[in-house]
């Protein structure tokens, strides 16, 4: 019996399947060769495409100095925003921790200053005034031209082209810093990388209305140097796609995110939403660097002796000691006398008239205790 012929197919599945193995090693080619020489964007690399652009890259056997020392305060630039009507009550802010020649920045105005102010004070930081960006207001329909103007500073305060620069932190004109330990906070941060730091704001109100996820600007926000290059090639294209948000703060947050980038939260840059006697909020600052005080003009005087300008210099004089302890708060006791005492360095001393170990200290009996027994005492370093 004979049976029919096959015929199978072997020479055509051998050619498709090196036709298919050219076109595979073709194609990665071909990739590599874009990903390698034709890709030049401000975007973070993937981790697809960065182990080949490590390998490929070019070797550098000196980095760059600036790239491996330790981070100082010449790596620093300020970009604060005021108003020339408000600097003539707002410079004494300024000066109690501007350091001339030293700190590197710039103060933004609405307008050239006037004779009042001329010569500029060589306390202050050099003066700018703020572009006219009324055109873009104007065209987008900007719901808060006074906010857009303040992002607009971003860009601004990058063009200055300071050298060294690894971060640009970016504040309001009634802000205390406390420069050392954004100094020493920053340089726990790679900024090589794309970085965007701020702090919360103390009310949950604020918090709710704004974002969880902003750094609220005038407690100060810090932007690495790539983030800040990345964001400015299109910060007027994304302050005219979001003409709605009424806060500069907001704004910038909507930008970062553009470039896939989430906040980093600090717990030392107050916002201070808050309003009257924040001597209770100071006295228990959480167990991290004080970095800034925002609105300070809105609050009580923190010491109560002094009004809110000698308050400023009495709490500087403990910052020039050691800022790194600044509010920090160390609790010891008395036994013979069965006290408790909370010292909040250089700021304030409260005395107990019973021992309260660290537990008891939540109890909710505790504000009927001390109610009538805590002593607030300006601190004399």
């Amino acid at each position: 019996m004979k049976f029919p012929k096959h015929r199978f197919p072997a020479s055509n599945c051998l050619r498709s399947f090196r036709l298919g193995k050219t076109l595979a090693i073709s194609g990665l080619f071909l990739y590599l060769t874009f990903v390698l020489f034709f890709t030049k964007s401000y975007w973070p690399a993937s981790e697809f495409s960065s182990p080949f652009q490590q390998i490929f890259a070019p070797s550098q056997t000196t980095p760059p100095p600036h790239s491996t020392s330790p981070t100082n305060i010449s790596h620093l630039v300020f970009g604060l925003s005021g108003s020339l009507r408000t600097w003539r009550h707002r410079k004494a802010y300024i000066e109690s921790w501007w350091r001339p020649s030293v700190t590197r920045g710039y103060i933004y105005l609405d307008a050239a200053p006037t004779n009042e102010f001329l010569p500029w004070s060589a306390a202050s930081p050099p003066y700018r005034v703020f572009d006219d960006i009324s055109k873009i207001v104007e065209e987008s329909r900007h719901v808060a031209p006074i906010q857009a103007r303040m992002l607009h500073a971003i860009l601004e305060v990058h063009r200055e082209g300071d050298q060294g620069v690894r971060w640009y932190v970016m504040g309001d004109d009634d802000s205390i810093f406390f420069v050392d330990n954004w100094v020493d906070v920053l340089a726990k941060y790679d900024h090589t990388k794309y970085i965007y730091i701020g702090g919360h704001s103390e009310s949950l109100q604020s918090n709710v209305k704004n974002s969880f996820d902003q750094g609220f600007g005038g407690g100060g926000i810090a932007l690495s140097y790539p983030l800040i290059s990345a964001v400015v090639k299109d910060l007027e294209g994304c302050l005219e796609r979001y003409p709605n948000l009424p806060s500069y703060d907001l704004i910038t947050q909507y930008c970062v995110d553009e470039l896939g980038v989430s906040l980093s939260a600090e717990r030392g840059i107050h916002q201070i939403d808050l309003k009257g006697d924040i001597s209770g909020f100071l006295s228990s600052h959480p167990q991290a660097p004080l970095m800034s005080l925002h609105h300070f003009g809105k609050v009580d005087p923190i010491f109560p002796s002094m009004d809110r300008f000698q308050s400023v210099k009495h709490l500087m004089k403990s910052a020039k000691v050691d800022q790194s302890r600044l509010l920090q708060q160390t609790i010891c006791y008395h036994r013979p006398t069965n006290w408790s005492f909370s010292v909040s360095w250089g700021y304030s001393a409260h005395i107990y008239e019973k021992v309260f170990s660290y537990k008891s200290s939540a109890d909710n009996n505790l504000k009927n205790e001390i109610h009538n027994d805590t002593y607030l005492m300006p601190y004399e370093p």
